[in-house]
């Protein structure tokens, strides 16, 4: 295997965007050049082998001043066939490592698209690897049944919350407009500083949109009730995958499960304009149980990545 640097162009890495099974939102052309447009630099990876491109990965730089820079891989490198050999994951884990970025005094944190397995320990010794934070996790779901598969894969519970939510006459709006990103962001900030939870910045969200060389890609979806608004969320789609990244409700949302109903519509829309990979935008069991049981009532695959390592 071999690595070539920024040698993709937007077309080229949304290409390879488009054809991998599954692609986080953090490897996407706008998520990077939303960190450029926030203060900070990308670094762009294509992963060759007998000549033809496996996998891709982008690094984010910030720097510290005079004094050093910090390096991070978020969730990459992603291959190109989901079912790639652990051993190549690993190849190219290295490659990223030994790369001479001809940046000062990097501090590099990695955090790889690898899932956790107690056989990962020695390949990530092999590579002076430490880890110092656990894996992160998510869940993924497979849109390619039809709505009646799809509806079936939920669960008990969340399959009866949807049929309630359908019955509560509630009018759903899908739009992409500036004015509607920036409302559903502010409202996000808000949250993410009062419950103190990770995730991108409304601003960093807002320049990934503004970077976006479709911004119909960022799909906000609002739920109101006698012409009051009750639930929103924000679906951004890259290429054959899509992420759910923020999720809002009030009195009015929660009583009538408002948003049950716009995650099922968001699945439908994404279904329709071809989107395989829904990620659901992580879940933590522990700060937030009652958020990761709605989403694994969805039916999806849970993946538990293997930590940062630095």
């Amino acid at each position: 295997m071999e690595i070539r640097w920024d040698a993709a162009s937007r077309t080229d890495w949304n290409r390879y965007v488009a054809d991998a099974s599954k692609c986080p939102f953090e490897q996407s052309w706008s998520y990077g050049e939303a960190i450029v447009a926030t203060g900070g630099g990308v670094k762009r990876a294509i992963f060759r082998k007998n000549h033809k491109p496996v996998a891709f990965a982008q690094l984010f730089t910030k720097k510290i001043g005079a004094i050093a820079t910090i390096v991070q891989l978020l969730r990459g490198p992603v291959f190109l066939t989901e079912t790639t050999d652990l051993a190549d994951r690993f190849d190219a884990l290295r490659l990223l490592k030994e790369s001479d970025l001809r940046l000062s005094r990097m501090i590099k944190f990695w955090t790889p698209e690898i899932l956790e397995s107690p056989n990962n320990g020695s390949s990530f010794q092999n590579l002076k690897l430490r880890r110092v934070m656990t894996g992160y996790n998510t869940v993924w779901l497979n849109l390619n049944s039809d709505s009646k598969g799809l509806r079936q894969k939920l669960e008990g519970n969340w399959r009866n919350g949807l049929v309630k939510a359908e019955k509560q006459g509630l009018k759903i709006r899908a739009s992409s407009d500036l004015k509607t990103i920036e409302w559903i962001t502010s409202i996000y900030e808000a949250l993410r500083k009062k419950r103190r939870f990770g995730g991108p910045s409304a601003t960093l969200l807002r320049a990934a949109y503004q970077c976006a060389s479709d911004r119909s890609n960022f799909i906000v979806l609002q739920a109101s009730l006698k012409h009051e608004l009750a639930a929103a969320i924000l679906l951004v789609r890259h290429g054959t995958s899509a992420t759910y990244v923020i999720g809002w409700n009030n009195d009015v949302g929660r009583r009538t499960n408002a948003n049950t109903l716009l995650l099922w519509q968001g699945m439908l829309i994404l279904k329709n304009e071809n989107v395989s990979s829904f990620d659901l935008g992580g879940i933590d069991t522990h700060s937030l149980p009652g958020i990761a049981r709605f989403k694994l009532g969805m039916g999806g695959e849970i993946a538990s990545l293997a930590g940062t390592y630095f």
